[in-house]
């Protein structure tokens, strides 16, 4: 088919793309079945367009960062409050510090991997767009 091509524009979300897969949506629903295999297959292209509709919408809501930064400074400061206790408390030896520093490098590490996966496109361990970018090619070759 002959695809519309979108100029980039800042942000995540294209309007134009938005109005045309409601305008798909739209279509689709107006279509006339005249007979049981009609009907299927336009219950199919809606239920398609729907999950691509509801997918859009996904991406759209999770492109930005859901852990605060406050939040992420309180958290680290709470921890550093317990830990800090747990050795003044803790008696003076080898392996008290061991456990606690062992402990610490657990707890930094997880708060790092859920900061970390929360952007899962940027930073340190990254999912690949390889296989998006090649459908999009697929997509928008003549």
């Amino acid at each position: 088919g002959d695809y519309p091509r979108f100029k980039a524009q800042s942000g995540v979300e294209r309007q134009q793309l938005g109005a045309l897969l409601i305008q798909v949506d739209a279509a689709i629903h107006k279509l006339d079945s005249s007979d049981h295999f009609h009907e299927r297959l336009a219950d199919s292209l809606a239920n398609q367009v729907d999950e691509v509709l509801r997918a859009r919408r996904q991406l759209i809501e999770t492109s930005q960062d859901t852990i605060s930064w406050p939040l992420m400074l309180a958290m680290c400061a709470w921890l550093a409050v317990v830990f800090g206790v747990f050795g003044l408390l803790s008696p003076r030896n080898a392996v008290v510090y061991l456990s606690i520093v062992t402990c610490a490098i657990c707890v930094a590490s997880a708060i790092f991997l859920i900061d970390d996966f929360d952007s899962p496109l940027d930073g340190l361990l990254r999912a690949s767009s390889d296989s998006m970018r090649a459908t999009l090619s697929r997509i928008d070759a003549p």
